[in-house]
């Protein structure tokens, strides 16, 4: 998949959470279903936003850094979990900084989601394309400005199937 089409694709799944948001009832984005998963269709909102949000610095940092930046040492299991396409469900806990609140506010997501589509839409995936350097992910390694749009896909990806088993439950 090119980059081009990993922007799209989070694009698309901001789309999806906007849809998801529209035709949910209150009480059911927000009520934890504890079979299927720990968090509410809400929190895991919630939380990709938070890291959505965190990627976007990320890119911001690498194009900052233009030909400054250093590559490093890239941790195999990290970008073949990239390259996959495929993240495991509780294999890691979220950073503090992406653990949702237990009842976010669904206005303020709605808001959040509408600003970091739009920024999401304003990249220029040529220009992150041409961008030197890699800044590390936590846990998986050292990404590119490329990778770290697949990240965001894969990520959202990740978090919008288990919205997607919550709704099948």
């Amino acid at each position: 998949m090119s980059a081009a089409d990993d922007h799209q694709a989070v694009l698309a799944l901001y789309d999806d959470a906007h849809a998801l948001l529209e035709r949910r009832a209150s009480d059911w984005l927000l009520a934890p279903q504890a079979e299927v998963s720990g968090w509410s269709a809400a929190q895991h909102l919630a939380h990709v936003e938070a890291v959505n949000r965190s990627v976007l610095a990320t890119l911001h940092r690498l194009a900052q850094q233009g030909a400054e930046g250093v590559p490093e040492q890239a941790r195999p299991g990290g970008l073949r979990r990239l390259e996959a396409g495929v993240f495991e469900r509780g294999v890691v806990r979220a950073p503090d900084f992406a653990v949702p609140p237990d009842l976010p506010s669904l206005e303020a997501l709605r808001g959040t989601l509408t600003r970091h589509r739009a920024r999401w839409a304003e990249l220029d995936v040529a220009a992150l394309e041409a961008l030197p350097g890699t800044l590390p992910h936590p846990l998986l390694g050292p990404f590119t400005a490329v990778q770290w749009v697949r990240f965001a896909h894969v990520h959202t990806l990740h978090h919008h199937a288990i919205i997607g088993e919550l709704e099948a439950g």
